[in-house]
C-alpha cells in the first residue's frame, strides 16, 4: 500500500472520528461537517474570479468566513494577513468568504479597505456555498488538503479572542499549527475547535417550487437555446426526465457558474442579451434539485411541449428566408487533431451598392465551428474606405459564435456593402472525436432604402504578446482614441487558451473614466458579443481601453503546455489579444 493512500485513509479516519478535540463543539455540527470540499467559483471584493478546484497544486488551503462588523473578524483580520505572509512562498492559499446576506460587494470592500486587509474576500451572494460547508459563523477556518480536498481542520483561528474579550497572550495557534500539518501532508493534532464568532443568518430556501412555474420557464429560457438536437450542447432538454436526469450535473455547473455560459461580472454593464441566472434563480433551481427534482402529478411538462415545437419549427434561417445566400467553401474536419484555420472566399453578386439590415452565419454542423468571422473586401475603387480587417485584428463583417443569435441590426443602422466585394470566410474548427462535413453559409437581409448609420465592428488589439511559462497573471493592455462622436452597441473579447480576464473601459475627454465590461472569468469556448441594452454615446476624443490576463500556468485546465512561452498565432495554442466592438459613427455615412 502506498504512503499517499495511507495517508489519505489516516486523514479521513481522523475527520470522521475527530480525536484530540480541543473545546468540542455541539455534535450537531460534527455530524453535519462535510469530509470533502466541493468545488465553487465565486467573485472577490475586487471582482476577480475564484475556482477552488484551480488551486490543486497548492500545499494547502485556508478558507476563513469573515463578516462586517463583527468584532473578532476584525480583530482576527491582521492576525490573518501575518499567516498569510508567512507561508505565502510555501504553496499555502488564502480565500475569505462572506456570506451575510446584509454585506454587498461594495461594503466589503469598503470594510477590507479601512481594516488594511490585503485577502481576497469571496462574495457568496447566494449563500450557498457557505450552507454546502455547513458553516454558521464568522471567524471559521478551514484548512482543506488539495490532493484529496479533505477538510483536515474546522474551527477557531486561535483562543486568543472570545465575545467581549481579548486575551493579553494566544496560547492555541490552532490555524497555525493546522497549516503547517497539511503542508508537510501530515494530520493536525488538533482537527476541530469550538468556534467564537458571529452568527450567519441564512435566507430560508424558497419552498414549494413548482417544475411548470419555476423551473421550465428558466430552462427554457436560459438553456435550451443550446440544449436541443443539433446544437452545440452535447445533450438535449427534452422533457421533465431529462432535465431531472441531469439535475446534479445542474447544480454543479450553476455553483461553479460554468453553465449559463455568460461571463461578464454583474456590477459592469446592462446587456440586452444577458443569459445569466440571478441569485434568486440560483436558489431556486439548487432547492428544487436538492428536494428531489419532482414534478407534480398536475403540472403539465413544458420542456416537453417547448422541444416539441421547437422540432416542428424548427428552420434553418432564423430571420426567415434571407435575400441572398452565400457559402462558404466546403470543409472535411477530421475525427481527432489540430485543425488549421480554413479560409475560402465567396463573390458578392449584386450589380449595386446594397445595405444590410440582418446578419445569419449558419454552420452546416455546430459540433466542430468554434467560432468563425466573415471579412469583407472592397473594390479597388474603394480601398480607401476599405475595412481594416489584418485577419481579425482590427475588426469583421459578421460571426458566428457559439449560443449567440442571428444579427438583426438596430433600427436606423446598416452594414454596407458596395458592388463589386467579395467576403472572406475564416472558419475555426474543433474536433469532436468522429469525421464530420460542414459547409457554413452567410443570409444576407437587404434594406430597401440606405439607413441613416453604418454599423462597424472593429477591435482593439495587438500582435504583440509573449506571455512566459508558468505565469498565471500575465497582463496586457492596448487602447484605441475614438475618432469621431459615436454610439457603442456591444463589446466582444477575444483570447484564447490561456485567456484569464478581460476588461473594457472608457476615458472619456473630460478625464472620466468608466469600466463598459469586466470579464472576470473568460472562458475560449464562449465567445458571446455582449449587447448594451441601450447604445452608450461616446464623445470623440474618447479612448477605449482593453486590458485582459493570461493564466499560462498549471492552474489553467485548458493550458495546453505551461512551459511554453506563448506568442501571437491564429491557433488555439498560440493567443490573441483583440477587444472587438460594435460602433456607429454619428455622421450620416448612407450621404456618402
Amino acid at each position: 500500500m502506498s504512503t499517499h493512500l495511507i495517508r489519505s485513509i489516516l486523514a479521513i479516519i481522523a475527520i470522521l472520528f475527530m480525536p484530540n478535540i480541543s473545546q468540542a463543539s455541539p455534535k450537531s455540527l460534527t455530524s453535519l461537517t462535510p469530509v470533502t470540499a466541493m468545488n465553487f467559483r465565486l467573485t472577490d471584493h475586487l471582482g476577480k474570479s475564484h475556482e477552488l478546484y484551480r488551486l490543486h497544486d497548492a500545499n494547502a488551503i485556508v478558507l476563513v468566513t469573515v463578516g462586517n462588523g463583527c468584532p473578532i473578524v476584525r480583530l482576527s483580520l491582521p492576525y490573518l494577513n501575518r499567516l498569510h505572509k508567512e507561508f505565502q512562498n510555501q504553496g499555502v492559499e488564502f480565500l475569505l468568504l462572506n456570506a451575510n446576506m446584509q454585506d454587498d460587494r461594495q461594503a466589503i470592500y469598503e470594510e477590507s479597505k479601512t481594516y488594511g486587509n490585503k485577502l481576497s474576500i469571496l462574495v457568496d451572494e447566494t449563500q450557498l456555498i457557505a450552507q454546502q460547508f455547513h458553516l454558521t459563523r464568522t471567524a471559521t477556518a478551514l484548512v482543506i488538503e488539495p490532493k484529496t480536498w479533505k477538510i483536515l481542520y474546522r474551527g477557531a483561528i486561535h483562543d486568543g479572542l472570545d465575545y467581549g474579550a481579548k486575551k493579553p497572550t494566544i496560547k492555541h495557534h490552532w490555524l497555525r499549527e493546522a497549516i503547517i500539518a497539511c503542508a508537510n501532508q501530515q494530520i493536525p493534532k488538533v482537527t476541530q475547535t469550538k468556534i467564537k464568532g458571529c452568527i450567519i443568518t441564512y435566507q430560508p430556501l424558497p419552498k414549494d417550487v413548482s417544475y411548470e412555474k419555476d423551473i421550465a420557464p428558466l430552462i427554457r429560457d436560459k438553456c435550451m437555446n443550446c440544449h436541443t438536437k443539433g446544437n452545440i450542447a452535447p445533450f438535449s432538454f427534452k422533457s421533465h426526465k431529462s432535465v431531472s436526469g441531469w439535475a446534479e450535473m445542474i447544480n454543479e455547473v450553476i455553483l461553479t457558474k460554468r453553465m449559463p455560459p455568460w461571463h461578464a461580472d454583474s456590477k459592469s454593464g446592462e446587456f440586452s442579451n444577458d443569459r445569466s441566472l440571478t441569485n434568486d434563480q440560483i436558489r431556486t433551481i439548487y432547492s428544487w434539485i436538492n428536494n428531489g427534482s419532482k414534478i407534480s402529478p398536475t403540472d403539465n411538462d413544458p420542456i416537453a411541449e417547448h422541444y416539441k415545437n421547437q422540432m416542428l419549427h424548427q428552420t434553418k434561417w432564423a430571420l426567415g428566408k434571407p435575400d441572398l445566400i452565400l457559402k462558404a467553401r466546403s470543409h472535411m474536419v477530421p475525427a481527432e487533431g489540430l485543425v488549421d484555420y480554413q479560409y475560402s472566399r465567396a463573390r458578392f453578386p449584386i450589380k449595386k451598392d446594397t445595405w444590410i439590415k440582418g446578419v445569419d452565419v449558419v454552420p452546416g454542423n455546430r459540433k466542430v465551428v468554434h467560432h468563425c468571422l466573415v471579412f469583407i473586401r472592397y473594390p479597388e475603387h474603394l480601398e480607401e474606405l476599405q475595412p481594416d480587417s489584418q485577419g481579425g485584428l482590427n475588426g469583421y463583417f459578421a460571426s458566428y459564435l457559439p449560443g449567440s443569435p442571428p444579427n438583426l441590426l438596430p433600427e436606423e443602422t446598416g452594414l454596407f456593402v458596395p458592388a463589386g466585394s467579395s467576403f472572406i470566410f475564416q472558419m475555426h474548427y474543433t474536433t469532436i472525436g468522429r469525421k464530420v462535413k460542414d459547409q457554413t453559409q452567410m443570409g444576407l437581409y437587404f434594406y430597401d432604402n440606405k439607413p441613416k448609420y453604418q454599423m462597424q465592428i472593429k477591435g482593439v488589439a495587438t500582435p504583440e504578446i509573449e506571455i512566459p511559462p508558468y505565469n498565471n497573471e500575465w497582463v496586457i493592455r492596448e487602447s484605441k482614441i475614438l475618432e469621431s462622436d459615436s454610439s457603442l452597441w456591444f463589446l466582444s473579447p477575444h483570447m484564447h487558451f490561456r485567456g484569464k480576464w478581460f476588461k473594457y473601459e472608457a476615458i472619456y475627454p473630460n478625464k472620466k473614466r468608466e469600466t463598459l465590461l469586466s470579464i472576470n472569468n473568460y472562458v475560449f469556448d464562449w465567445q458571446a458579443p455582449y449587447v448594451f441594452k441601450q447604445p452608450i454615446s461616446l464623445p470623440r476624443g474618447t479612448r477605449i481601453i482593453c486590458t485582459g490576463a493570461y493564466d499560462n500556468s498549471i492552474r489553467n485546465p485548458l493550458n495546453p503546455d505551461p512551459s511554453q512561452t506563448v506568442k501571437f498565432g491564429e491557433q488555439s495554442f498560440e493567443e490573441m489579444f483583440i477587444g472587438y466592438y460594435g460602433i456607429t459613427e454619428k455622421k450620416n455615412f448612407a450621404k456618402n
